[in-house]
């Protein structure tokens, strides 16, 4: 019967300290803190290469019964793609109580060099509990950057400076892509005064690549004194954001027959065909030579017939 009673006192010992262990555990479990950075933001929102910009992080303490103390926050990259404007890239925090959440903002800067893309930004946390324990939690931020277009507009050039209305003109000109990113959807625009509005649709334009302009405009009036043609490039960036371009051309549209304009042959080439004005008078002009000469001849004839026979008298 002893040999019962000291069985069950010893079971019933061991239960109690299985019991007091785990209650030690849990509480244990519960009283680690649990630091996430639960999001970020900055200003500028959109994030171009080569820029400087505000980094905010959104740092939580989600244990409910233990604060954080002596918390450091050390960003990096990989490849440099982003670092501190100024200073270092370490943030110091003192403390963050239990439940409790915080921001904390740092100047960073863009590479220059950078593609449109999303680019990794490591944020390393070290902390210590109230018992001066360590702990550290590795956290990587997707950051999307963008690239700013680059567009510049050459080789410009027009068939003739000086058309006849109701005559034709070819506008031509380069749209060259001198950014790290394609542009998308390069469409053109040529409106001004006494014209018909022309468009031309040049489609995408990768990086480093050029992009041909040829657009034929038609003159419908007579522009004296505003001469000024304008060409409006629009396309998107890589971001899908609308973008414009604008380039100035000098056009002069007289009245009909005033002018010779250019044409362009069955192979491209500009050819100078003459108004109808010119082709009017080079005929008559040619006609009225031809009866001069003869004229004169006829006169000479019959001046020197009349010598000659004054000579015989």
């Amino acid at each position: 019967m002893k040999r019962l009673k000291k069985f069950r006192s010893l079971v019933l010992l061991l239960v109690c300290a299985v019991v007091c262990t785990m209650i030690g555990m849990v509480s244990k479990a519960e009283a680690i803190p649990r630091i996430i950075i639960s999001g970020y933001s900055s200003v500028p929102e959109d994030i171009k290469a080569g820029d400087t910009f505000t980094l905010t992080l959104h740092i939580e303490n989600k244990s409910t019964k233990t604060a954080v103390t002596n918390m450091k926050l050390s960003l990096s990259t990989v490849n440099g793609e982003f670092y501190p404007a100024s200073g270092s890239g370490v943030i110091y925090i003192e403390k963050i109580a239990a439940g409790e959440s915080t921001d904390v903002s740092i100047e960073m800067k863009a590479k220059g060099s950078l593609e449109t893309d999303t680019y990794g930004l490591t944020v390393t946390t070290e902390y210590e509990d109230r018992y001066s324990a360590v702990y550290q939690d590795v956290t990587t931020l997707s950051i999307p950057v963008s690239q700013v277009a680059n567009v510049s507009i050459t080789e410009k050039s027009i068939s003739s400076e000086e058309i006849a209305v109701g005559k034709k003109a070819n506008i031509m000109f380069a749209v060259n892509n001198q950014g790290k990113s394609s542009i998308y959807n390069v469409n053109v625009k040529i409106t001004g005064k006494g014209i018909d509005e022309s468009t031309y649709f040049l489609g995408n334009v990768q990086s480093g690549a050029t992009g041909y302009v040829d657009m034929l405009i038609v003159a419908k009036e007579t522009n004296q004194g505003e001469e000024t043609i304008k060409a409006q490039i629009s396309f998107e960036d890589s971001e899908g954001n609308a973008e414009t371009v604008e380039e100035i051309f000098e056009l002069s549209i007289v009245e009909e027959g005033t002018v010779d304009d250019v044409a362009v042959d069955e192979e491209g080439a500009a050819v100078v065909v003459k108004s109808d004005m010119t082709t009017i008078l080079v005929p008559i002009i040619a006609v009225a030579v031809v009866v001069i000469i003869v004229v004169i001849v006829l006169v000479n004839k019959a001046k020197k017939k009349k010598e000659e026979d004054e000579d015989e008298i």
